[in-house]
């Protein structure tokens, strides 16, 4: 015969709440390099990654996807390179893609480029 106290002891522990378990955080997993923009003739569509933001990305950089931000921000896919050997010369975007983020008048902005 089981003892009254115990089928107390297994109702309580049978209504008992499940504990909450809560998934941590996620981590922030965008990396950001500084530097300038230029634009060049291409209407739209694609973007010429210069030594620095090459550097940045490692092997694999030809056709990933990254943000362009100075005010506002663009998504290019770089699919080409350039020299862009002059200082913080990091992405040659097409005149479209620049004018997204500040006037074709200015021809180089600082930006912030997210990956």
């Amino acid at each position: 015969m089981i003892p009254p106290f115990a089928v107390a002891v297994l109702v309580v522990v049978a209504l008992a709440p499940a504990p909450v378990r809560v998934a941590p955080e996620p981590k922030e997993s965008i990396a950001t390099v500084r530097g300038v923009a230029t634009w060049y003739s291409r209407e739209s569509g694609g973007a010429a990654a210069g030594p620095g933001l090459r550097r940045a990305l490692g092997k694999g950089w030809r056709g990933k996807i990254v943000t362009v931000c100075a005010a506002k921000c663009v998504r290019v896919r770089l699919d080409d390179w350039c020299l862009c050997s002059k200082g913080e010369r990091l992405v040659d975007l097409a005149a479209g893609d620049f004018a997204g983020i500040a006037a074709l008048s200015r021809g180089v902005v600082k930006v912030d480029v997210r990956y």
